[in-house]
């Protein structure tokens, strides 16, 4: 089969079309076919070996969390899934992953894809929405009225994040620049400020719950937007400049911060099916490309300046 890959960690071009043999289910697995990857930060991280203190990989390794396909094949042991059946899900280093014709993955970590999505604006959501979800509702307690602060707004985290806030009934501001101003208006939140122009931590106080996923000074700043008693949920972890001084804002605001180790949550996808086949979770897919594209993508990914989220086909 056709895959996307790389040999030896590096930028983007080290990313390359290659052939690798075609996966074989296990008894606990079914073979999808995969109708369209989504690419996210997590896949430049790897492929820039940035997380090798936490996965560990074999060359050549096929990045890619995010896919959406058709149930091609299955071991023996799976009753769960029928060969046809459209599905979308996960998969983590050090298994081989999504930028590839095929994926063999066990069966109870993926779930039916929504009846109203296309695979390409399926395979962009998994691990963004995830996240997002885990967030907000295993995280914290959204409660109407709550002020929430989401940074990075036309990411895929922010991105979904406000809508399931603003679903919740909170009162909702993010973050963005100003090319992505437009694009986070529609998602519905109460005020977007525009980082590049205006200054989030005078326009933003008394927030119940922010998002950050963007570090450094950003970090140091969202805690003047708080409460006392809120919470920040830091989905970049381990950031120096936050860390740092981690320990003097906790005290000085009065605030709970708690990292977003997340970690695939299959029945969550059960969740975001009802939310997206009832009409209000919108795909924030952006555009599809093709292989000929991924390294300038991730490009993009290592710039860290990409809007929505971007999905691959492999023909």
């Amino acid at each position: 089969m056709k895959a996307v890959a790389f040999k030896a960690y590096g930028a983007p071009d080290a990313l390359e079309l290659m052939d690798i043999p075609k996966p074989v289910p296990a008894a606990d697995e079914v073979l999808v076919e995969i109708r369209a990857s989504g690419i996210n930060p997590f896949d430049a991280k790897i492929r820039r070996g940035y997380l090798t203190w936490f996965y560990q990989v074999e060359f050549p390794y096929v990045p890619g969390a995010d896919f959406a396909g058709v149930v091609v094949g299955k071991g023996d042991g799976v009753s769960s899934l029928a060969i046809g059946d459209k599905v979308w899900g996960m998969t983590w280093p050090p298994h081989q992953g999504a930028y590839a014709q095929y994926i063999a993955v066990k069966a109870d970590g993926i779930r039916r894809m929504p009846s109203n999505l296309s695979f390409e604006q399926a395979a962009v959501m998994p691990m963004a929405c995830m996240t997002a979800f885990y967030a907000l509702h295993d995280m914290v307690t959204l409660k109407p009225g709550q002020r929430v602060l989401i940074h990075a707004g036309a990411g895929g985290v922010g991105s979904y994040a406000i809508q399931l806030a603003k679903k919740a009934g909170c009162w909702v501001a993010t973050t963005c620049s100003t090319a992505n101003v437009d694009y986070c208006k529609a998602l519905g939140p109460d005020l977007v400020v525009d980082y590049q122009t205006q200054d989030f931590s005078a326009l933003v106080k008394d927030c119940d719950i922010a998002i950050d996923q963007v570090g450094g000074e950003t970090s140091l700043k969202t805690y003047e937007s708080m409460k006392r008693g809120g919470t920040i949920l830091l989905v970049e972890r381990g950031h120096k400049v936050e860390m740092e001084h981690r320990a003097a804002n906790v005290a000085k605001y009065g605030v709970q911060l708690r990292e977003v180790a997340f970690e695939n949550v299959p029945d969550a996808l059960d969740r975001m099916r009802e939310a997206v086949e009832a009409g209000w979770l919108k795909s924030t897919l952006e555009r599809v490309v093709g292989v000929e594209d991924i390294a300038a993508v991730h490009a993009q990914l290592d710039s860290r300046h990409i809007r929505g989220k971007v999905a691959m086909v492999i023909p």
